[in-house]
């Protein structure tokens, strides 16, 4: 947990299954605030995956790599404490 100002954020996390990728086992590259690697561990536990079509569940569950982000969020839309810009831009 990271606390910033009254409240508290968590760790999050963005994964985006990659697929035709082989890249060999614990591979990481980094790219830009992502990195290409193997699909968490836990991401094969999560309760979401049960709502997914089966075809969606087992695209997620074949993939070798994945693009993954890990930031302090605390919501959807969490504001990026790195933008600039005028308009207030989400983390996600």
């Amino acid at each position: 947990m990271c606390p910033k100002g009254d409240t508290i954020t968590a760790m999050s996390f963005t994964v985006v299954p990659l697929h035709n990728l082989n890249f060999p086992k614990g591979s990481v590259i980094s790219f830009g605030k992502f990195t290409v690697q193997d699909p968490p561990e836990w991401l094969s536990k999560v309760g979401i995956l049960a709502k997914l079509s089966e075809h969606e569940r087992g695209g997620v569950l074949r993939a070798k790599q994945a693009l993954v982000s890990e930031y302090f969020a605390d919501s959807y839309g969490y504001p990026d404490p790195e933008w600039k810009g005028t308009q207030p831009k989400g983390i996600h």
